[in-house]
């Protein structure tokens, strides 16, 4: 019994992903196949095909991004199996002096008109833009058609048991059996199909690399050029201060050795308390450099 249950919990469940399936990729198909039959309905006028090749066109461009990432979005839900998009993303846009903005590709009068012709060029030269447009074009042929099976088979189902023909019901009968046998494993197909297509290439991924790469070593070189700037700061407020004191003692000390030794004696030992505070900044200052180059000061004694 539970086997049954769980036998249906699954069909259920799959029937209700391949109905999804089929309508996140069959949007595209639908616009071309609206297309055809405004152009059959047009068909007096040798040009009449223009105006709906150009719909298409317009709508399989408008579509494909929004199909990707709602395929993108049910694989992660169902399976937990993320595929990064790989799009590329929009840089600042900078007001210049002269009042107009710049987008990384032009000048424009003002911001908004900045960003749109920004993500007009991007989306362009985006090479996932293609990607997706393949992907648009592969997946209804393959994954959408193989989840299509389920719902057909309800349809032929549906419409076999209300015809009275015997032939008919057998018709709707084996369409019941299909949908339900094929209901768990229709929507399947959509996994490897879009880890395949909608991945991003070896070479966009290592595109990516680089551009992350470069941005780290500019923070790195911005924080290193910060630190060598404390430093600085820190030896000349502290340590080369303390170091010019120490220098003016020992100069002072050596000039009152005769006349007042005492007093030179007194000046000594400001200087080694100086020169061991110093050392103590020091240390402090280069904690975290390596190799250490510092080590612990050995006592001074003085005698005399």
């Amino acid at each position: 019994m539970r086997r049954v249950v769980s036998w249906v919990a699954r069909a259920c469940t799959g029937f209700a992903r391949a109905c999804a399936v089929v309508v996140v990729t069959m949007p595209v198909p639908a616009v071309w196949a609206a297309a055809v039959a405004l152009w059959i309905w047009w068909g007096g006028n040798p040009w009449s095909w223009i105006a709906p090749f150009a719909w298409a066109c317009i709508g399989t461009f408008a579509l494909s991004r929004p199909v990707c990432r709602m395929v993108r979005s049910l694989v992660a839900r169902w399976t937990a199996t993320v595929i990064p998009d790989g799009y590329r993303q929009a840089g600042p846009v900078t007001r210049m002096s002269t009042g107009y903005w710049w987008n990384g590709y032009s000048y424009s009068r003002t911001s908004r008109d900045a960003r749109q012709e920004q993500r007009w060029r991007l989306w362009w030269s985006d090479p996932a833009t293609w990607r997706d447009l393949r992907f648009t074009a592969i997946a209804p042929l393959t994954a959408g058609a193989i989840a299509a099976i389920p719902p057909a088979g309800v349809a032929a189902a549906v419409i076999g048991f209300v015809q009275p023909e015997p032939s008919a019901r057998l018709v709707g009968v084996l369409g019941l059996v299909v949908a339900i046998a094929g209901a768990p494993y229709a929507w399947r197909p959509i996994v490897p199909v879009a880890a395949r297509f909608l991945r991003a290439s070896p070479a966009m991924v290592l595109a990516d690399r680089v551009d992350e790469l470069t941005a780290q070593r500019a923070d790195m070189t911005i924080a290193q050029a910060a630190e060598i700037r404390r430093i600085e700061r820190d030896l000349h407020d502290g340590a080369q201060a303390r170091l010019v004191g120490l220098g003016l003692s020992l100069a002072t000390a050596e000039r009152l050795l005769e006349t007042d030794p005492d007093q030179a004696k007194a000046l000594m030992r400001e200087a080694r308390v100086g020169a061991a505070t110093s050392l103590t900044e020091l240390r402090e200052l280069v904690r975290g450099i390596n190799p250490p180059v510092l080590n612990e000061l050995v006592p001074w004694s003085w005698t005399g």
